[in-house]
């Protein structure tokens, strides 16, 4: 890594006001964070909390709760009185990275509901592992080639200053565009999915709630990714090139966008409860079977608690049994 001696610690008045935006912004998108917590922790307790935690719940909950952290220590980092190089350096890093791993947890919660939406596909079950691990692992080159030339700003000539103050790292742009063409292509997915599958032309709600969360969840990524590799190259402008880079805008964004569409659809199963025959109780027992919905399609919802899916007149293998020796193989399942 680069010497930080050969750095210029002259800084320009921008260039201190776009880190005091960065600042302000981080502290913003925190509280953010937490006021969406505030006003949905009552579905939290009673969509997942009240039931056993189940790997989709733990990373809905790892989503819910990890990037107010990170935000926090962002924060933290740009706050601190006097602090070392190797603070600085390693508080930065660090932040960066487990931003980049609290994104993937993200996308790991939109693969698995793409993934059994085609659960009898194993070409489209191939390309979303290849497509995640190549996305993962291209943002983790980026990111440390960005990260490795952060040099620590010295700021001795500005001593009512606080906190952190490291230099814009070059192409920073890139890091996230891998991330934003994965978003495209599982959205893509789901539409095509809506479009073309047989269990969708009545559109039943949970599937206009998908597309049109989906829909919404989209558009906040490509804004907020848009924001940061736009804001990257104006390198010119620190009020906006600064607050670009260092404050936690992707993932703060992402993070309360996926948690409203889990929690949205938990609240529209619940409320289509007196309209659909939920056919398992607390341990999974078939107990009834709505017959106009086994025709229309959309055959049924399985609310455990756990999960919610939607089942398929295709999983009947055999037509003389009953309903509780069928296949129960799901067509799609959400958290």
């Amino acid at each position: 890594m680069a010497s930080t001696d050969t750095f210029s610690t002259v800084l320009t008045e921008s260039s201190l006001e776009g880190a005091e935006v960065a600042k302000v912004l981080s502290i913003a998108l925190f509280g953010l964070i937490i006021y969406e917590y505030l006003i949905t922790l009552d579905d939290e307790i009673e969509y997942f909390w009240r039931a056993s935690l189940s790997p989709a719940g733990f990373l809905f909950l790892f989503n819910r709760y990890m990037p107010a952290c990170i935000a926090l220590l962002i924060v933290i980092a740009f706050s601190l009185p006097n602090p070392s190089d190797a603070v600085c350096q390693s508080s930065t890093q660090l932040t960066l990275l487990l931003t980049v791993a609290a994104i993937s947890v993200i996308q790991g919660i939109l693969i698995t509901k793409i993934w059994y939406l085609f659960s009898a596909n194993r070409s489209i079950k191939i390309i979303l592992i290849t497509a995640f691990i190549v996305s993962l692992g291209t943002t983790l080159a980026f990111l440390y080639m960005s990260t490795n030339e952060i040099q620590v700003i010295k700021v001795n000539y500005f001593p009512h200053l606080t906190g952190c103050r490291v230099s814009r790292p070059p192409s920073f742009w890139r890091i996230y565009i891998p991330s934003l063409i994965l978003h495209t292509g599982l959205y893509a997915l789901t539409a095509y999915w809506a479009l073309t599958s047989r269990k969708c032309r009545d559109r039943h709600p949970l599937i206009k709630r998908l597309l049109q969360d989906g829909g919404c969840f989209y558009f906040i990524v490509f804004f907020s990714v848009g924001f940061t590799s736009i804001g990257s190259f104006l390198v010119d402008n620190p009020y906006i090139n600064v607050p670009a880079i260092y404050s936690p805008i992707v993932l703060s964004t992402s993070s309360i966008a996926v948690n409203r569409l889990l929690l949205g659809i938990r609240s529209l199963s619940e409320d289509l409860g007196d309209e659909i025959q939920w056919l398992t109780n607390e341990v999974g027992t078939t107990t009834e079977i709505d017959s106009q919905h086994l025709e229309s399609g959309v055959d049924w919802v399985n609310d455990n608690r756990h999960s919610i899916s939607i089942y398929s007149m295709e999983s009947a293998r055999h037509s003389d049994d009953t309903p509780e020796v069928w296949d129960h193989r799901p067509v799609a399942t959400w958290v």
